[in-house]
């Protein structure tokens, strides 16, 4: 797992960091633009199509201009240095065939204007996330989408433009247009080359849901003490486990007490944060920060949650980083996708789930885990509801560690 994957910061991680912690105005704004239409579903239909598609508008575009016969000086621009083509005599029969290269070449252009269109609002939030880069490796894919974003923008602009022989931009449509297609060439490459082989893996791999649960198995199987954040947890409490040595686990809005840590261990506590278990209560920012930082989810439904999680998932569907998802129910039915590891509430469902996966019972603290006090970070609740709840924690609890 890299640096990125756990949300903290190649090199220099310092001048990560500082970006990090001083957005433009307006970009947390931008990222919160959601719909319940966008996600990577829609986002991957969009770009399939493209996919397929824009070679096709690219090669014919270059067979256009080598149509021209530019090894006789007709085409423009002329001098193209080291991005000449190869030429070749374009046949003159069939006669219609540069029509059908040049109607290829405009027409899908012009069809794929509402599908650009939508693959970039599909995304946007991602292409406003910040910092824009957290790495050396990200600049350079950060710098590749802007040529891809900005080369068909500018190639679509200029084409429409062209087609009503409006020439408002002041220089050769021919030779910008050209130069233009390069650039977006070059970013749609590297692009590809980028997101082909995570795409052809996921497509030819397990789902999502079981290699998250397999990793943290992994995690789980080494035999670490793992404490679970309940809803009164404070920092001391996390600073001694940081110390002891465990992996940690958040019970839903406990994963705020994170963000009260002192900086000399605040990333440690993020990089030993294994999940977050969450019905959605727990405050939207809190959880939305874990998730940005690439944690894993386990988000229950239960009788009364629905509002909460439909939030909660649509804002991880729209973030530019949605963490991988485990759900989890409590019915005794089985359902395809789901697991019911028991539970009650989020701090005792994580003790169970934490079972489930194979962590032993004695390698499991349990931090800020009171039942007769609501937790400061339980999230807007009714307090005389959560008190009967969290007799029941106690039950689930007892029966737990029973052996323990």
């Amino acid at each position: 797992m890299t640096d990125d994957d756990r949300g903290g910061y190649g090199f220099p991680a310092a001048a990560w960091r500082t970006l990090d912690r001083h957005p433009p105005p307006g970009v947390k704004r931008v990222q919160r633009w959601r719909s319940p239409l966008r996600g990577p579903w829609l986002t991957s239909v969009f770009g399939a199509v493209l996919l397929v598609t824009l070679p096709v508008v690219t090669i014919t575009g270059l067979l256009s201009y080598i149509a021209y016969a530019p090894q006789l000086g007709q085409a423009i621009p002329g001098d193209v240095g080291w991005l000449k083509l190869p030429t070749f005599d374009w046949p003159t029969d069939p006669s219609w065939l540069y029509r059908l290269n040049q109607g290829l070449h405009v027409g899908l252009g012009l069809i794929l204007i509402p599908v650009v269109l939508a693959k970039l609002w599909s995304v946007i939030p991602r292409l406003f996330v910040w910092p824009p880069s957290r790495s050396i490796a990200q600049v350079l894919e950060r710098v590749s989408l802007l040529m891809l974003v900005g080369g068909i923008l500018f190639e679509i602009v200029t084409g429409v433009l062209n087609i009503q022989y409006d020439y408002i931009f002041g220089f050769s449509f021919y030779t910008a247009h050209y130069y233009g297609a390069w650039v977006f060439i070059a970013g749609f490459v590297v692009h590809v080359a980028i997101k082909a082989p995570r795409m052809w893996s996921s497509l030819r791999s397990r789902s999502m849901r079981e290699a998250t649960l397999a990793s943290l198995r992994g995690r789980l199987a080494r035999g670490q003490p793992t404490a679970v954040l309940g809803a009164a947890v404070e920092p001391v409490e996390v600073i001694s486990a940081l110390a002891a040595g465990c992996s940690l686990v958040a019970a839903d809005g406990g994963v705020g007490v994170l963000e009260e840590l002192p900086a000399s261990v605040a990333e440690v506590a993020r990089q030993r944060l294994l999940l977050v278990v969450s019905d959605g209560d727990g405050g939207l920012d809190r959880l939305l920060t874990a998730a940005g930082r690439g944690v894993p989810f386990a988000v229950h439904a239960h009788g009364d949650n629905e509002q909460e999680w439909r939030t909660l998932l649509t804002a991880f569907a729209d973030s530019a980083s949605p963490p991988p998802l485990i759900l989890t129910h409590q019915t005794p039915t089985t359902l395809r996708g789901a697991d019911n590891p028991g539970g009650f509430t989020d701090g005792d469902r994580a003790a169970c789930l934490l079972v489930a996966l194979g962590c032993a019972r004695e390698d499991i603290r349990l931090l800020g885990f009171q039942s007769d006090v609501v937790g400061r970070w339980s999230g807007d609740t009714d307090q005389q509801i959560k008190l009967r709840k969290l007799k029941w924690m106690d039950e689930v609890l007892d029966i737990l560690f029973k052996s323990r």
